[in-house]
């Protein structure tokens, strides 16, 4: 009779591959886009020679980022070209989330500025009151 297997600290953490998440949304945010893979391409292409690189996309390419069974990815410049072309980064997102991380648009980054100040002016409030209390609290 075999003993049940308690579940080793590795079993608790989850995927760090993040190619099934990336594939998926790759998929999904060329999917939500009115251009065709090959408008895509041709329009990530655009961005490659903007930007002085040699290499080329093409539908092909795209479609093996997609496949579930390929182990093609696009590197980190044309994963943001493609972003950039479809106005859509949820393929980054997704990378991010794999890692435990959030992306965050302009809005949230300015909301998140605002926090960090309001608790900074609460942090020098206290410390302020401290002071005071401390001086009120001296004898002459």
């Amino acid at each position: 009779m075999t003993k049940p297997r308690h579940p080793a600290l590795f079993d608790l953490r989850p995927p760090l591959d993040p190619t099934p998440a990336l594939k998926r949304a790759l998929k999904a945010a060329l999917g939500r886009s009115e251009l065709s893979r090959d408008q895509v391409a041709d329009r990530m292409n655009e961005l490659a020679e903007a930007e002085g690189l040699g290499r080329r996309i093409t539908k092909p390419i795209l479609d093996g980022w997609t496949k579930p069974g390929s182990e093609r990815l696009p590197g980190p410049v044309w994963l943001l070209f493609l972003c950039h072309v479809l106005n859509d980064f949820t393929p980054v997102k997704a990378l991010a989330e794999v890692a435990g991380l959030q992306v965050i648009g302009p809005r949230d980054q300015a909301l998140l500025a605002w926090a960090r100040a309001e608790e900074s002016k609460r942090r020098a409030d206290r410390r302020a009151r401290a002071a005071l209390l401390s001086l009120e609290n001296e004898k002459p």
